[in-house]
């Protein structure tokens, strides 16, 4: 969810809760927003497994992605996705 904007992108990505699958979800987010022409820059994630694992940070690094990291049992840094 843009904090800014309030906007929520969904996806349907099945299979396992890992960091491939959270890889293709930032893709597929970069390309979302790319088709109404707002530019992702960075992002805001918890610690979960899916958000550290090396295909997330892979994928963040390819798309040249800022991953911001929530500090430890701080949902409310989180609180607009925690709603």
């Amino acid at each position: 969810m843009d904090v800014a904007t309030r906007w929520a992108v969904v996806r349907l990505i099945t299979g396992e809760k890992t960091d491939e699958a959270a890889a293709a979800f930032l893709r597929q987010l970069r390309h979302a927003l790319a088709a109404v022409r707002v530019e992702l820059t960075g992002i805001r994630t918890d610690r979960g497994p899916e958000f550290t694992g090396a295909a997330f940070k892979q994928a963040a690094a390819e798309l040249e992605l800022r991953h911001n990291l929530c500090p430890p049992r701080s949902p409310n840094h989180n609180a607009v996705v925690e709603r």
